[in-house]
């Protein structure tokens, strides 16, 4: 009988998600006349973004629905929630340029700002390990060890464990070239990943690409780019608002749907 409640559960939540986006009824929440970051083609559009179940459910120029709550973004930009990769484990002394993340774990930090809690992973996602398909780049990094890892078929990512000096310098020679960063990724350990994002746009690296390093290439390179990673129907709806295209102060800040923080 278990099983049997746990199917019509979940038919149930998917027809009520359906009925939403066919705005037959309402949603938790939406999101109106945002410029919505769109890390598939790296492109900003108008659009408004409907929430139900912490999913979302709609993505549309204009939303003819109804919702509990309405929130008015205009003139600002709707990011997706930051993916953060981590190991589980360091080898002592730090990791290297060449040294392959043993295990990952996955932490979408979407609304890490100044006094405000870091919320737990969703239990179901917190456990990736597996093939070590990422290099962490740390101390002196250089461009030439990104395309080392890139040769290699692996995932570098440029972490704030990097020297502030490389850090820079990376992003530099990647803003200058002609290098495909769809497999470079961007995270953090000591610092919120919008703060490395940040250093990534002031030193070339167009915005849109810097983010979707730390959004949607992460995403993919986890395997759980169909739960987070971007703004479309069926993801969880971890979205920043911010003023700027680079997310460097949130306005308002989205988890599983529900405003954890506001400026």
């Amino acid at each position: 009988m278990k099983g049997h409640g746990e199917v019509h559960h979940t038919s149930t939540t998917l027809a009520r998600r359906i009925r939403c986006a066919q705005g037959l009824e309402p949603a938790d929440l939406i999101v109106r006349n945002c410029e919505l970051v769109d890390v598939n083609l790296q492109e900003t559009r108008p659009a408004d973004i409907a929430i139900i179940d912490g999913t979302i459910v709609a993505v549309r120029p204009e939303f003819d629905g109804l919702a509990n709550v309405e929130l008015d973004a205009r003139g600002q930009f709707a990011t997706p929630g930051l993916v953060q990769t981590a190991t589980a484990a360091f080898p002592p002394g730090g990791l290297s340029a060449g040294d392959a993340a043993i295990s990952r774990v996955w932490a979408h930090e979407p609304q890490r700002a100044p006094d405000s809690p870091v919320e737990d992973v969703p239990e179901e996602l917190h456990a990736l390990a597996g093939s070590p398909l990422t290099i962490f780049l740390t101390g002196r990094a250089q461009s030439e060890d990104v395309l080392d890892v890139l040769r290699q078929g692996r995932i570098p990512v440029i972490t704030d464990l990097v020297e502030e000096e490389s850090m820079l310098a990376l992003f530099r020679s990647l803003g200058d070239s002609r290098i495909d960063t769809r497999n470079v990724c961007i995270s953090a350990v000591d610092v919120p990943v919008r703060t490395v994002v940040s250093a990534a746009g002031s030193m070339g690296v167009p915005p849109l690409e810097a983010i979707q390093m730390a959004t949607l290439n992460p995403a993919m390179c986890l395997g759980v780019d169909h739960h987070v990673g971007s703004i479309t129907p069926g993801r969880y709806a971890d979205i920043t608002i911010t003023p700027t295209l680079v997310p460097t102060s949130p306005a308002v800040m989205i988890r599983r749907g529900a405003v954890t923080w506001k400026a």
